[in-house]
């Protein structure tokens, strides 16, 4: 098996949807959406996104209209899985040569690996190093003790930044991403069809990437010569295209990030930094066994593509799945008494193996 740090690189100005943006033609996602008419995209590539991204990638046979014959299906199925990520899933599944990809990150191509920068850097230190909360007390409540800080400003807010790991340097948002006005226009109204659409751009020398290790030795090179030396791919709605790239390259980050979370804390407590989004199944076990959270959410709803037999062989539909999920975001920090029971509350094999729930200890 082989590792590699695949990066992304936005040629265009590019569309990450939410929940909160206009809904796909057809689909039933509340009338409050439907006639929104202002959507921004998100700064940054779901996992399930990359996962897509990369199980295209890596497909045996690419055909636009999801419709294989029953042996591209089955070679594309021994090559990147049979089945998109599906988070209600008890079972291992197999997405072929992908063996795991790691939560998504920023990388320049001077300042290296940038992660979310953790929700308990103190912003009204005003420091442009990561700097923690350090002014815990500790309260009684009945449910244990659990611990408050004097450092947090509600007025200031969490940061809203990335931290290059190497040097632990804050890097604004503003810093990294911009943003461009688009008009939209939603061909199956008659009244009010147009709409604002802001799309996000990536600042010169960042890309998305994250590491993935392949079972298959020869993959990449058998790629890169497939597709004469230039590999691409489109992602979000917008089907903006991303150049990729692969460097063979050792996963060093959590390593990286446990050296940095090396803070004494009260109460014996050990810190736990979200590397990325985590699905969780249970928030009052969370709460239960954590002394001090500082977290974000995001709504999470999956796409994916349902294939039937027909005369033609296998044909795929492409769709937004019912279930609407509530997960941690990545740069989330928890301080908790027993790090390992809090991990339990986030085992998944299928989760881990796509880059979630992925927690630094």
């Amino acid at each position: 098996m082989k590792t590699y740090r695949v990066d992304f690189k936005p040629i265009s100005p590019y569309f990450f949807g939410n929940e909160k943006t206009f809904p796909y033609t057809g689909q039933r996602i509340g009338q409050s959406l439907s006639n929104a008419y202002y959507i921004k995209s998100e700064r940054m590539p779901s996992q399930t996104t990359v996962l897509g991204a990369l199980r295209y990638i890596f497909l045996a046979h690419k055909n636009n209209d999801y419709t294989y014959t029953a042996r591209e299906f089955a070679e594309n199925a021994k090559r990147v899985g049979a089945e998109s990520f599906d988070v209600a899933k008890k079972e291992a599944q197999d997405f072929g040569i992908i063996e795991e990809i790691s939560p998504v990150f920023l990388y320049h191509k001077e300042k290296g690996v940038l992660i979310p920068t953790p929700f308990d850097h103190n912003e009204a230190r005003g420091s442009d190093i990561y700097q923690p909360f350090e002014n815990y007390a500790v309260a009684q409540t009945p449910d244990g003790e659990k611990l408050y800080t004097a450092d947090y400003n509600p007025k200031i807010g969490l940061t809203n930044s990335y931290m290059v790991l190497d040097t632990q340097k804050i890097i604004p948002n503003e810093d990294i991403f911009s943003e461009e006005d688009r008009i939209g226009i939603a061909v199956d109204k008659t009244e009010k069809s147009f709409f604002k659409k802001k799309y996000a751009m990536l600042g010169k020398g960042y890309s998305f990437s994250v590491y993935l290790t392949l079972s298959d030795n020869g993959a990449v090179e058998i790629l890169k010569k497939s597709d004469g030396g230039a590999v691409s791919v489109f992602m979000g709605q917008g089907k903006s295209a991303f150049l990729v790239s692969f460097t063979e390259e050792a996963n060093t980050v959590q390593k990286k990030i446990s050296a940095i979370l090396t803070q004494k804390l009260p109460l014996g407590g050990q810190k736990l930094y979200f590397w990325g989004d985590a699905m969780l199944g249970s928030s009052t076990a969370l709460y239960e066994k954590t002394s001090f959270s500082v977290i974000k959410t995001k709504d999470y709803r999956s796409f994916g593509i349902t294939y039937k037999n027909s005369e033609k062989g296998k044909v795929g539909r492409f769709q937004k799945k019912d279930t609407l999920c509530k997960w941690i975001a990545a740069g989330s920090v928890l301080i908790v008494p027993c790090a390992d029971e809090i991990l339990k509350l986030f085992e998944n094999p299928n989760a881990k193996k796509i880059g979630l729930n992925q927690i630094v200890k």
